[in-house]
């Protein structure tokens, strides 16, 4: 007889990363009678009803078989974190999911592990890169990468955090909206529109990150603003890449004055360049017109990902249980 526990079956991402998905998905597994007892009124192998999850949530459950039950709460962290829990409590610890029972279609384990971690991942270029991992490791191959160049992949599968920092009413939220094809950030010709900080998941030349606008920064500004600076530095200090924005009238903030340390990885843009040549830049952008929105996307990547380790040879260890199969 299987021992009861219960397993995570879709993701929920770190900290500061892309948002969780709407619901979540958990497989509890047990004896019957272990089942019976998740509830006060047992569900019955076949129903599908709406119930109070262990006091955490109010969500769907799904009872497949006498030993086999889904619960489906709200899909944030903290939800998910406190179920997990309270399963844990109640006699069902958590247990990884075996992707070789998840994929019985994969060839072999490593293939069964990627496309587990595909499932999980945000980014098109993962796809064509764990493929050829798969092929590395089933082959065999000795070489190792080196500890630098995984942990650099590893923004392929989890998204990295780039924020956009600059003077107030210079177009990074326009900039934004643009990147992502939808409106997602307020727009006016008024310095301090934004004065909260906005995070949306973007895909820039195949990769995928967490893009945080934030409220524009100004040495004299006080008040609403100097408040909404206060609370978004810390975003910014967690952040794997700057975008110093600046446009012809604007030049970019100084790090020191806005309380960030130097040595930060940073991308100068240039920001409404149809109105005039920006220097001391890295790429001029213009919304207007398209011009160096590409050539940002690529930049934004290559700082991120380079070229260079996506062409390295060797084994990526991208997941802990490849050395376990």
């Amino acid at each position: 007889m299987t021992a009861p526990g219960h397993t995570l079956l879709t993701p929920v991402p770190a900290a500061g990363r892309a948002g969780s998905g709407a619901i979540a998905v958990v497989c509890v597994e047990g004896s019957e009678s272990e089942i019976d007892g998740l509830f006060p009124s047992p569900v019955s192998p076949g129903e599908v009803c709406l119930r109070s999850l262990l006091g955490v949530d109010h969500g769907i459950v799904v009872r497949w078989s006498s030993t086999v039950m889904h619960l489906m709460p709200h899909g944030g962290q903290y939800v998910v974190r406190r179920l997990g829990a309270a399963l844990d409590e109640a006699g069902f610890p958590v247990r990884p999911s075996d992707p070789r029972s998840t994929f019985p279609e994969a060839r072999s384990a490593p293939e069964a592990i990627a496309l587990d971690v595909l499932s999980r991942s945000y980014s098109p270029m993962a796809i064509p890169l764990l493929l050829e991992q798969v092929r590395r490791w089933e082959a065999g191959v000795d070489h190792r990468m080196d500890a630098a160049a995984e942990q650099t992949l590893q923004r392929v599968l989890l998204p990295p955090v780039v924020a956009a920092v600059g003077a107030p009413n210079i177009g990074k939220s326009s900039l934004l909206n643009k990147l992502a094809g939808r409106r997602v950030a307020l727009e006016a010709d008024v310095p301090g529109t934004t004065r909260d900080h906005i995070g949306v998941a973007l895909v820039v030349d195949g990769l995928a990150v967490q893009w945080i606008d934030l409220p524009g920064w100004d040495d004299g500004m006080g008040g609403l603003e100097a408040d909404a600076w206060d609370l978004a530095r810390p975003s910014v200090l967690r952040a794997d890449l700057v975008l110093l924005c600046s446009d012809e009238q604007h030049p970019a903030p100084d790090l020191r004055e806005m309380g960030l340390g130097e040595g930060m990885p940073l991308l100068r843009c240039g920001l409404r360049c149809d109105r005039g040549r920006v220097d001391g830049v890295d790429v001029e952008t213009s919304v207007r017109t398209g011009v160096g929105l590409p050539e940002l996307a690529r930049e934004a990547r290559q700082r991120l990902v380079p070229d260079a380790c996506l062409d390295l040879p060797g084994r990526w260890l991208f997941e802990p249980r490849l050395e376990q199969d």
